[in-house]
């Protein structure tokens, strides 16, 4: 790839992963401390982004340098961590969102096949409601948030999801419906450890009991859903859906997409940050891992009515302790 198709690909990089309406030149400033006309100078192609600067804007932005300069397969550069520093977390949340969007979009959801294995409540089955989905980002900034004092969390109830990051999350959502084939593991405990966190953030005052009792109803109605939607099968689109049961528990939640184009495989990591990758040796090595699950695995998705009530009952009785 000659020097100015890099220089192009690493500017196309940066506008996908900057928030909509954001500043690119003012951003670019900030991030490399050079002068307005310099950023522009480089915009135009009259001077490339030197080695350097593509290394601070791919740790500040997590845009792949691998990927932008064709390095794929067997080669180096694997994985994409997807890490995001923290100057203004609610924009890096939308971003965040924005990327995993724009991944799952790079399919043919038609005919793509996904694979989820949970042990928490999926992030997906949460953005139907706004309590479930504000906590996901109340966590998250709570644990990442303030690394240099600049930055100070947030009680829960000042945690606001802007509309257009609700916009966002509700394509997330129907792009995971629109899939061909949807399969998800559940291990056992998957609403035990968010009861756990709530409870956590209860006792150390930083959220209140109005609250707690909001996303306490929410659950409720999430179960129902969830034991509805294992009970027919499919979603309302048609696209099927098929629910397991993991009689053993496990570590994180891993997932793979399988399309007739594309493979992409993805390891859970710091709550809603994701490790993705398109290398083929490292989607097998995943794949084969979630496949052997099934062995401990029962399904409950228009079968195996009794396991299917008692897991739902299970998930009921955990939340009855809030």
């Amino acid at each position: 790839m000659t020097p100015d198709k890099l220089n192009t690909a690493l500017i196309d990089a940066i506008k996908e992963k900057i928030p909509e309406g954001a500043n690119l030149a003012n951003l670019l400033m900030d991030i490399l401390s050079i002068g307005k006309e310099a950023i522009y100078r480089r915009f135009r192609g009259e001077v490339p982004f030197t080695l350097a600067e593509a290394v601070i804007i791919s740790n500040k932005l997590g845009i792949s340098l691998d990927r932008l300069s064709g390095v794929s397969g067997e080669q180096d550069g694997i994985l994409d961590l997807n890490l995001y520093q923290l100057e203004n977390p609610e924009n890096i949340y939308y971003a965040t969102v924005e990327h995993y969007f724009s991944l799952l979009k790079s399919m043919n959801p038609s005919d793509a096949e996904m694979w989820d294995t949970s042990n928490r409540i999926p992030y997906v089955f949460c953005l139907n409601f706004d309590s479930l989905s504000r906590f996901h980002l109340f966590k998250w900034l709570y644990q990442l948030g303030n690394p240099s004092g600049r930055y100070y969390a947030k009680r829960f109830e000042e945690v606001v999801i802007p509309a257009k990051l609700r916009t966002k999350e509700q394509d997330f959502l129907n792009t995971v419906k629109s899939f061909g084939e949807n399969n998800y593991i559940w291990d056992e405990m998957i609403f035990k450890s968010f009861i756990n966190d709530i409870l956590y953030f209860k006792e150390i005052h930083m959220i209140s009991g109005e609250s707690i009792q909001q996303i306490k109803t929410d659950l409720l109605e999430l179960i129902n859903d969830m034991e509805k939607l294992a009970s027919r099968g499919h979603f309302r689109n048609g696209n099927d859906i098929r629910i397991f049961l993991s009689h053993i528990n496990f570590e994180t939640s891993y997932s793979y997409i399988e399309s007739q184009s594309q493979k992409m495989s993805f390891i859970k990591i710091y709550d809603l940050n994701i490790i993705s990758s398109q290398n083929e040796t490292v989607f097998e090595s995943l794949k084969n891992w979630v496949q052997s699950l099934r062995k401990f695995s029962t399904i409950i998705s228009q079968s195996a009515e009794l396991e299917r009530y008692k897991f739902f009952q299970l998930q009921k009785e955990y939340v009855d302790q809030l």
